[in-house]
């Protein structure tokens, strides 16, 4: 993506948490495998990488050298999940308010 008002190293950033969710959500991935996958130098990526880990977004293994996602993006993730399941029981409830009908999520399906 490039625009008129792109913060190239903001993109970078987003390319690498990427490159994680796919290609190394579990397993992991170098630094090198990362640099390669965004197409910035070694030495840009660990910068990023260090930055994306002070804030908890990233995590590396000095066990197996390697980089992958950090947990908080489990509960990112599980805060998105209650807050569209609350958007949904709320329209539920205005479609039972406003026809005495309960809708059946299972007719759908």
């Amino acid at each position: 993506m490039s625009t008129d008002y792109e913060v190239k190293s903001v993109s970078k950033a987003i390319s690498i948490i990427t490159a994680l969710f796919n290609n190394g959500c579990i397993k992991g991935m170098t630094r090198e495998e990362l640099a390669v996958a965004v197409d910035i130098t070694y030495a840009a990526a660990y910068r990023m990488l260090k930055t994306l880990e002070g804030h908890g977004w990233v995590k590396y293994s000095e066990t197996t050298k390697l980089w992958m996602l950090s947990t908080i993006w489990a509960t990112y993730s599980r805060g998105y999940d209650l807050a569209t399941a609350q958007k949904h029981n709320e329209i539920d409830e205005e479609y039972f308010r406003m026809t005495g009908e309960k809708y059946d999520n299972a007719k759908i399906n």
